[in-house]
């Protein structure tokens, strides 16, 4: 079964992103699951939500992948909010381990546009909400 992870790319060599990771999995025996639909494989943009069959898997790439800036564990996706919301609880066993005893920091990001800090604060906000309501069930 293979679990989720947000890829974030540097932003120079787009062409050999993928490239790079097949041949680091290959050359560690284990697979990469890429996404369907191929819009969400585009090269161009600085990220990619892959399919992994364990976080070791992650370390390795993060590891030695050199056009690879971080790696995270990804719960959710929305169009909007709402949506973001409902994702999220429903994958609440994924994340909850972490949600007690461990801080957490923000960071909200854009690729060919600028997000103005009053709106990276409500953002941000937002989220807090919604954490602490998870953490609080």
């Amino acid at each position: 079964m293979f679990t989720h992870y947000l890829f974030v790319f540097a932003q120079v060599h787009d062409e050999f992103r993928i490239p790079e990771l097949e041949s680091i999995a290959e050359l560690h025996g284990f697979s990469i699951k890429f996404p369907d639909n191929p819009e969400d494989k585009k090269t161009a943009r600085p990220f990619m939500v892959l399919g992994l069959e364990s976080e070791e898997h992650a370390k390795v790439l993060s590891e030695r992948c050199i056009l690879v800036k971080y790696i995270c564990e990804f719960y959710a996706r929305g169009k909007t909010y709402e949506e973001l919301h409902r994702e999220n609880q429903l994958r609440a066993n994924q994340w909850q381990k972490y949600a007690a005893d461990t801080s957490f920091k923000f960071m909200v990001t854009a690729f060919n546009h600028t997000i103005p800090q009053w709106r990276q604060r409500m953002l941000s906000k937002a989220s807090r909400i919604w954490i602490f309501r998870e953490r609080s069930t």
